[in-house]
């Protein structure tokens, strides 16, 4: 094993920060998205059944938020 797996430098640790911003990012933005397709979904079958569309609430913003879809 070398010294470097042992002894990260902060070369590495500031390029494995940046990989798990990037993911939490993308993460973030792909869920925004599903929850927009998933609202024009509800949307638009609310109109071809001629009824009310259905918004999340609050919690369930948050739960979203905080635990993925």
């Amino acid at each position: 094993m070398s010294t470097s797996t042992l002894n990260p430098t902060d070369e590495h640790l500031e390029a494995i920060a940046a990989l798990v911003i990037a993911t939490q990012a993308d993460l973030f933005w792909q869920a925004a998205a599903q929850q927009a397709f998933q609202e024009q979904l509800l949307q638009r079958l609310a109109l071809r059944n001629d009824v009310p569309s259905p918004r999340l609430t609050e919690n369930q913003v948050s739960d979203i938020r905080n635990n993925g879809l």
